[in-house]
């Protein structure tokens, strides 16, 4: 779910993978939105790449 909820900032606001992991880096409240504790790690360019391409096989769009 965490995964899920950090893909909607990312499609609302245009930003790339790069962008999206830095915006959860740099701003609380991406990381509340998710529910990313801050003593977890924030997802990666790459999980988020692959979360989402994996959607998308899915059918989700």
């Amino acid at each position: 779910m965490k995964l899920f909820k950090a893909l909607l900032p990312q499609s609302r606001y245009g930003l790339s993978d790069q962008e999206t992991e830095n915006a959860f880096l740099d701003r609380i409240s991406f990381s509340r939105f998710a529910g990313i504790a801050l003593s977890e790690d924030v997802p990666g360019r790459t999980t988020i790449r692959r979360f989402r391409n994996t959607l998308v096989e899915k059918g989700w769009r």
